[in-house]
């Protein structure tokens, strides 16, 4: 089926798992597995904004942080669960919006950290807490750092060759299977292929 012949529900579907594929493959550790240092201050404000949430529904630090722990991937035994260090992820003093003053603020320094696979495990870990839904969020959050409908590399300080050309595979081949919409393309490969192989077996007795 094309995407003209879909159905309104058909497509939203269809959307939303394209959406459902791109989180996991970041969460797998698809480009980029590092933020630029103003994508990782944008993350880091997302978080923020569900933790503020969360604080004004009446938890505190320490018991966002203790149920982090039991959920966030990471080398804890289940004998020996630490509080997951959230404020590493966070800017500093509540903040949760970049502005010229906060990203002076941070140039240059190691944290908020980086790592784009952590901050989609706690926009899901934290929406679910909210009481939003996990895969809403994630994709505000790669909406919010430019990477919902593919990525461009554009720090080049912190990438390495190989990375910038598989990101560029990557992201030109989306572009090319959008524009040529190659699902439809596929199947009718397919009904061509199975008409082909029916004729061929009513001929073979004849051959």
């Amino acid at each position: 089926m094309s995407k003209s012949e879909e159905t309104p529900r058909e497509a939203a579907d269809r959307v939303r798992q394209e959406l459902r594929e791109r989180i996991a493959r970041h969460v797998a550790g698809g480009a980029p597995k590092r933020l630029s240092p103003i994508r990782r201050l944008h993350a880091a404000a997302y978080i923020g904004q569900l933790v503020t949430q969360l604080r004004d529904d009446g938890l505190s630090m320490t018991e966002i942080c203790e149920n982090l722990g039991t959920k966030m991937p990471g080398k804890q035994s289940s004998r020996s669960i630490e509080p997951f260090r959230l404020h590493r992820w966070l800017l500093k003093k509540g903040a949760d919006d970049v502005t010229d003053e906060v990203i002076a603020h941070y140039r240059g320094k190691p944290e908020p950290l980086r790592t784009t696979a952590t901050y989609l495990h706690l926009a899901g870990y934290l929406s679910t807490m909210c009481g939003l839904d996990p895969t809403d969020c994630q994709g505000e959050l790669l909406e919010k750092l430019e990477l919902k409908n593919g990525y461009v590399w554009e720090d080049e300080s912190n990438s390495q060759p190989e990375q910038k050309l598989a990101a560029l595979i990557q992201n030109h081949a989306a572009v090319v299977a959008r524009m040529l919409d190659l699902g439809a393309m596929l199947q009718r490969a397919e009904r061509v292929q199975g008409g082909l192989i029916s004729r061929l077996d009513q001929m073979w007795p004849l051959i």
